[in-house]
C-alpha cells in the first residue's frame, strides 16, 4: 500500500491507474477484497491528494471511482454497477479528500463529515464554493454545519470574513442563528485567542459578534462561558483605546448571557487566574458588575463598596484572594470581615491536587473555612519583608494560643488532634519560622498520643504547599526590609532545626508498639521536598537580586548537606528505621532532579555524595569490622548508584568527586574487576547490596560533557580499556561471537 500511494501521488499516476485496470479493475478487485483491506486501500487513496494535480486528472479519476462505488443498486445508468453490495460507505468515503471539490460538497451536503484536510490541495475552490453555499445570490444559504470543515481547515481570515458577511446578510444569518456559536463563533474565538492574534483583530470579532447578535437575538441563547473566558484573555491582551472598547463588548456579551448561566466566585476565580496580576482586580470587578446573580458595583476604598458587599450572601473561595495583588487581597478580606462580624463568608477551600493549609483545615462552622488561618495567609504575604508591622503578628499569636489550650484540655483524641493539627497550620500560616518551631516544641508533649501524633505526621500536615515554601527558607522575593545573606542562612538553619526535630519525634514516635513505619513516610519525604522547594525558589532569586552562586552555596547548600547528613547519622545510630535495599539511596530517593538546574545545585548533590559516602563508610567498618580487609572493587562506603539516584542526560555540568568514582570503576585494574568473589559468608554479608554499578557509572563518565570530541574520546578511551584488559577465556572463540 506504501509503495501504490507513493506511485499514486507521483507523475506516473496514470500508468498506475491503467496497471490496476482503471474503475473496472478496482471495483472487480474491492470486491474480493476483506472489509479490512478495503479500509486500507480507501484511506490510501484519500492520502493522494497533491499540489502538482495541475489538470486535476488524479482528482477526476478519484471521483469517478468514489461515485461508481457509491451505485451499488445500478440506478444510476451512467456509470457501472457496483458488484460488492457490502454496506462499506463507511469506508469508501475515506476516498473523498483525493476527489474534486465539488464531489466533496456533494457528499457533505448529504451529511458526510469531511475531514479538513480535504481542502489544502485547492483552498481557493473549496473557499468559493463554501462562500457560494453559504451566501447565494438569490435565497437563502445552507447551513455551515456540513461545511465547516472548510473553515477549520482554513485560516483564521476565512472565518472572519464569513462572520462579516453574516452581519450583513440578514437572511444566511437567519438560517445560521441555532449553529452559528457552535459551528464559528466558538472555534474561532478559540484560534484567535490561542494564536494571541492582534488586539484590532480580536476587537474586530467580539465587535462584529455583538453587531451579529443584535440583528439576531436568539443567537444569544447560545453564548457559554468558553466564549465568555475567550473575550476575557482577549480582553486582557488589549491596551488603552483598544482595552476599552474590549470592556464595552465584554460586559454586553456577559450580559446577554441566557439567565440559566448563573456565575459563581469560584467560576470567577478560574478567569481570574488566566489573566496578569495587576489586572485581576480590574476584571472581578467587571464580572461583580455584570454577571449574574451579582451585578454589583464593588469599592474597596469608599463606603459604597462595604455596602455592596454586605449584600453578597455568597462563601468567598480562598483562592481568590490568593490570586488578587496582596494588598488588595487584603483590604477586600478586611472588608468583608466588617460586614461579616461572624466571620462567616469564607468557603471551604476545594483546591484539589494542592495540599494547602486551609484545604486541609476543618475547624470551622458548617461549610465554612477558617477565617483566622486566611488572615495570617493574607497578612503574611503582604507584610512578609516588613519587621515593624507587628499587629498581625500579636494577634496570630493570641489566636494560636487559643488553640493550643484547646488542643491540651479536649477529652477526645480526635479532637486533640483537630486542634494540634490547627495549631501547626496557623503556625505555618503566620510565616514566620520561630513561630512554627516553637508550636513544633509544644506539639511533642503529645508524642505518647498515637492518634494526634499520626496526624501530625500526616501529608496534610507535613507536606503543605505553604509549608515545603516556608520551609525552604528562600523568600520569593528580597526587598529593601531583607537583603541579607545572613538572614538568608539564618533561615535556612532554622527551617533545618524543624526537620530536625520532625525526626527526633519520629524516633520517639516509633518506639510505640501500636505505630508503624506507614505512619513514619512523609516525614522520611519532608527533607527531600524540601531541598527541592530551595531549588526552585533559589532560581528566580539568583535572578531578581543577582547572587553569586558561592553565596547560595554556602548560605543555603551548606547547612542542607549538614542537616540531610544529621538526619541520616540519627536514623542509622539509632536505628530507628530497619537498614534494607533502598536505604543507602538516601533521602532524595524518591524526589526526581530538575532538568537544567544552577552550577550550585551540582556542587551540593556532588559534595553531598562525598560526605555521605564517609558517613556509611564509618557505619559500616562500624557494623562489619571485616570490611577493612575487603580490598577492591568492593567500595566501603557506597556504590556510585547509590550517591544520586539518577542522572539525566541533560546535565552537563562538573561535578569532581561523582566523576572521579566513575573513572575509578571504568578504569580499575584487570586484577580488581576480574578478581574472584569471596566465598567466605561473612565477607558476603560486609559487602551486601553495596556493589558498584558498571552501567551506571559509564553513563556518568559519558554524559557529564557534550556530545563532540571530548565525548568520543571518553567513549573510546573506555572501549580500548575494557577489551585490553577485561577480555578473559572464560568463553570459546567460537561461542563469543554469539554475544
Amino acid at each position: 500500500m506504501h509503495h501504490l500511494k507513493k506511485h499514486c501521488r507521483s507523475e506516473h499516476f496514470m500508468h498506475m491507474w491503467n496497471s490496476l485496470g482503471g474503475v473496472v479493475g478496482l471495483l472487480a478487485l474491492m470486491a474480493t477484497m476483506s472489509v479490512r483491506d478495503v479500509d486500507i486501500l480507501c484511506r490510501c487513496f484519500g492520502k493522494c491528494k497533491s499540489f502538482n494535480d495541475l489538470e486535476g486528472l488524479r482528482e477526476r479519476q478519484f471521483s469517478s471511482l468514489y461515485k461508481t462505488l457509491l451505485n451499488t443498486d445500478g440506478k444510476d445508468l451512467a456509470r457501472l454497477r457496483n458488484p460488492d453490495s457490502r454496506p462499506l460507505l463507511f469506508h469508501y468515503n475515506k476516498i473523498l479528500p483525493a476527489c474534486e471539490p465539488k464531489t466533496a460538497f456533494e457528499a457533505a451536503n448529504k451529511g458526510i463529515k469531511i475531514k479538513k484536510i480535504t481542502w489544502r490541495a485547492h483552498a481557493e475552490t473549496y473557499q468559493d464554493l463554501f462562500i457560494a453555499t453559504i451566501f447565494p445570490p438569490r435565497g437563502k444559504g445552507k447551513k455551515i454545519t456540513p461545511f465547516k470543515f472548510v473553515l477549520e481547515s482554513n485560516s483564521i481570515y476565512l472565518s472572519i470574513r464569513t462572520l462579516v458577511m453574516m452581519a450583513s446578510n440578514p437572511a444566511s444569518l437567519e438560517v445560521n442563528a441555532d449553529n452559528i456559536i457552535e459551528d464559528l463563533v466558538k472555534p474561532l474565538a478559540r484560534r484567535l485567542c490561542n494564536s494571541r492574534a492582534k488586539e484590532r483583530l480580536q476587537t474586530n470579532f467580539y465587535n462584529t459578534l455583538v453587531r451579529c447578535i443584535n440583528m439576531e437575538p436568539g443567537i444569544a441563547d447560545k453564548l457559554d462561558y468558553p466564549i465568555i473566558s475567550y473575550a476575557i484573555r482577549a480582553w486582557s491582551r488589549t491596551h488603552n483605546k483598544a482595552r476599552r472598547m474590549m470592556s464595552h463588548l465584554l460586559e454586553t456579551l456577559i450580559c446577554l448571557m441566557p439567565k440559566e448561566y448563573q456565575w459563581t466566585l469560584d467560576r470567577i476565580a478560574n478567569e481570574l487566574s488566566h489573566v496578569e496580576i495587576p489586572l485581576r482586580f480590574q476584571l472581578l470587578s467587571l464580572l461583580l458588575q455584570n454577571a449574574r446573580p451579582f451585578e454589583i458595583d464593588i469599592e474597596l476604598f469608599s463606603r459604597g463598596g462595604s455596602e455592596a458587599l454586605r449584600s453578597l450572601s455568597y462563601l468567598w473561595p480562598p483562592r481568590l484572594f490568593y490570586l488578587l495583588p496582596s494588598g488588595i487581597s487584603l483590604r477586600l478580606f478586611k472588608l468583608l470581615g466588617k460586614v461579616h462580624p461572624d466571620g462567616n463568608f469564607i468557603a471551604a477551600d476545594e483546591t484539589y491536587g494542592i495540599e494547602t493549609v486551609m484545604r486541609c483545615s476543618d475547624y470551622g462552622k458548617n461549610q465554612s473555612g477558617d477565617v483566622d488561618m486566611l488572615s495570617a495567609l493574607l497578612h503574611s504575604r503582604h507584610h512578609k519583608n516588613d519587621p515593624r508591622d507587628t499587629r498581625w503578628r500579636i494577634a496570630t499569636q493570641r489566636i494560636l494560643q487559643d488553640r493550643e489550650y484547646k488542643a491540651m484540655s479536649a477529652q477526645d483524641a480526635n479532637e486533640r488532634a483537630k486542634w494540634a493539627q490547627s495549631a501547626i497550620h496557623l503556625s505555618i500560616a503566620s510565616g514566620s519560622l520561630s513561630l512554627y518551631e516553637d508550636t513544633l516544641y509544644w506539639a511533642r508533649r503529645f508524642n505518647g498520643d498515637a492518634v494526634v501524633t499520626k496526624r501530625l505526621f500526616s501529608k496534610d500536615t507535613l507536606l503543605t504547599q505553604e509549608g515545603l515554601d516556608i520551609l525552604s527558607g528562600v523568600p520569593r522575593a528580597i526587598v529593601k526590609h531583607d537583603t541579607s545573606l545572613v538572614r538568608l542562612k539564618e533561615d535556612v538553619e532554622r527551617a533545618n532545626r524543624i526537620i530536625l526535630l520532625y525526626a527526633e519525634m519520629l524516633a520517639t514516635f516509633l518506639q510505640n508498639p501500636s505505630c508503624g513505619l506507614g505512619d513514619a513516610h512523609h516525614v522520611r519525604r519532608l527533607p527531600s521536598k524540601v531541598i527541592f522547594q530551595r531549588e526552585k525558589r533559589l532560581q528566580s532569586l539568583m535572578d531578581s537580586v543577582g547572587l553569586s552562586e558561592n553565596e547560595i552555596y554556602s548560605a543555603v547548600w551548606e547547612p542542607s548537606i549538614a542537616m540531610l547528613l544529621h538526619v541520616e547519622r540519627f536514623e542509622l545510630k539509632g536505628g530507628h528505621v530497619p537498614l534494607d535495599s533502598m536505604r543507602p539511596r538516601g533521602l532524595l530517593k524518591q524526589q526526581s532532579f530538575p532538568g537544567k538546574p544552577k552550577s550550585h545545585f551540582y556542587k551540593f548533590l556532588d559534595k553531598l555524595g562525598e560526605f555521605r559516602d564517609r558517613l556509611w563508610q564509618e557505619y559500616r567498618e562500624g557494623v562489619h569490622p571485616i570490611l577493612a580487609y575487603i580490598e577492591a572493587p568492593w567500595p566501603k562506603g557506597l556504590p556510585i548508584q547509590y550517591l544520586v539516584h539518577s542522572m539525566p542526560t541533560t546535565w552537563k555540568h562538573p561535578m569532581p568527586y561523582l566523576e572521579s568514582r566513575a573513572e575509578s570503576i571504568l578504569f580499575a585494574p584487570r586484577e580488581n574487576l576480574l578478581s574472584p568473589v569471596s566465598l567466605e559468608k561473612e565477607a558476603q554479608e560486609a559487602v551486601g547490596p553495596f556493589v558498584e554499578d558498571f552501567i551506571f557509572a559509564l553513563s556518568v563518565f559519558v554524559s557529564l560533557v557534550d556530545a563532540g570530541p571530548e565525548r568520543d574520546d571518553r567513549i573510546l578511551r573506555i572501549w580500548n580499556h575494557a577489551v585490553e584488559n577485561l577480555t578473559s577465556d572464560h568463553i570459546p572463540k567460537e561461542r563469543a561471537i554469539w554475544y
